[in-house]
């Protein structure tokens, strides 16, 4: 299965499959065909979709029907498509999102009148790395916080993932929304398109344990990428693509590559980058604190002031709720039981 897009023969024609019928087609509207039997008369056998999402329902009727008859295709394929019938996806697998996910990644996008592509589909998408490579934006002067070298160590999602961050420090504005138990200038990562600060889902995480750096982060950045207003649409397509082949790749690369990347590679690439930022901001960061990993307690910095004085205010304003509450109601008195 391929897909094209609508010429003038087709618009001409104007009906949306080889074998006539409504509705009619649009220039440059996406379809879809088989690959083998595009030169046959009249055109072989194709279908223009009105959604990406039935894409996949008109592949599988096809799948049915026309793959076992069409007399184009090479009988190898023939009984490679046989012996894969027989093969069923996990049960938690969706398999209508996947065709979906891997529909947009080529560039595809629903509008009124049908499929159209969104980029041209002859140029690499964010997943290719090669575009990645010599594409991607942002300060030269700035070190990547994952390097091309340690693609080999991380799966697909997780490399275009991180080239979507760059390296911050924390301010007072952080600290006013209630990172407050860091130093000014403790280092961080962002959103690259927004800085963190999009309007839908801020991103601008401080982890200061390499638990929550290898447990939490990751889940929590894909979240706001996903939302993110700034991101390029072929981003969070390519990065939702790639989650099927990172779980496959999961098991070349081992299950603990996460805290082999983030919590070790990653962790200590921040605190080495957090130097140089530090000469520009007031505030120093406690180099003895890795984030819990010692076992020596004497250098965990102690509790923060600020925390233990929310952490009041929240017990005092549960206390005061939960007394309102109980004032409300009517306590039934206790039948007094007779011995």
């Amino acid at each position: 299965v391929e897909l094209f897009s609508a010429s003038k023969e087709h618009v001409s024609k104007g009906s949306s499959s080889g074998k006539g019928g409504t509705p009619t087609v649009m220039m440059n509207q996406v379809g879809v065909r088989c690959k083998f039997c595009t030169t046959s008369r009249g055109g072989g056998m194709f279908q223009f979709p009105q959604t990406i999402k039935s894409i996949y329902e008109v592949v599988h009727t096809w799948q049915r029907r026309h793959f076992a008859s069409c007399k184009k295709i090479p009988t190898d394929v023939v009984a490679k498509l046989s012996s894969l019938d027989a093969k069923q996806p996990a049960k938690d697998f969706d398999v209508d999102r996947y065709w979906s996910d891997c529909a947009r990644e080529q560039g595809l996008v629903d509008t009124v009148d049908g499929i159209y592509f969104e980029r041209d589909p002859s140029l690499p998408s964010p997943a290719s790395f090669s575009f990645n490579a010599s594409n991607d934006e942002g300060d030269e002067n700035e070190q990547p916080l994952i390097l091309d070298e340690e693609r080999e160590i991380v799966t697909d999602n997780a490399f275009l993932l991180m080239r979507q961050a760059k390296v911050c420090i924390l301010n007072r504005e952080d600290q006013g929304k209630g990172i407050s138990d860091r130093h000014l200038g403790y280092p961080g990562m962002c959103c690259k398109h927004c800085d963190g600060r999009d309007d839908n889902f801020q991103g601008r995480y401080f982890p200061h344990t390499k638990k929550i750096i290898s447990d939490t982060f990751p889940n929590s950045f894909y979240v706001h990428i996903l939302a993110c207003s700034h991101c390029p649409n072929d981003v969070k397509n390519s990065l939702r693509y790639l989650e099927y082949r990172g779980m496959h790749q999961e098991e070349k690369i081992g299950r603990n590559w996460k805290k082999k990347y983030y919590a070790k590679i990653l962790w200590k690439r921040l605190r080495e980058n957090s130097h140089a930022d530090l000469r520009m901001l007031p505030g120093k960061v406690d180099d003895n604190f890795d984030g819990g990993s010692s076992s020596n307690e004497s250098e965990t910095p102690a509790p923060n002031n600020d925390i233990i004085r929310i952490a009041a205010m929240w017990l005092c304003t549960r206390e005061r709720k939960y007394e309102q509450k109980i004032g409300k109601k009517k306590i039934p008195k206790r039948k007094r039981s007779d011995d």
